[in-house]
């Protein structure tokens, strides 16, 4: 597949008739729904520090507006 390979300016690229020959490595399913778990896990915590930063924006904008009640 190499000696396929064109080279231009900056970039190689691989000849449009050739793609659908080239190799792609696929993880093991089993590995597949780690992964899928472990993004959704980090996307989940993702969520949630979005939100405490609202709530704590929330606040600041609160105490800017009202600092002698505090």
């Amino acid at each position: 597949m190499e000696d396929r390979v064109i080279a231009g300016a900056t970039v190689e690229r691989i000849p449009l008739v050739d793609f659908p020959n080239f190799p792609i490595s696929i993880p093991p399913l089993a590995q597949q729904r780690r992964t899928a778990t472990a993004f959704s896990a980090f996307t989940e915590l993702i969520e949630i520090n979005e939100r405490r930063i609202e709530l704590l924006e929330d606040l600041a904008r609160s105490l800017r507006r009202y600092p002698q009640q505090v």
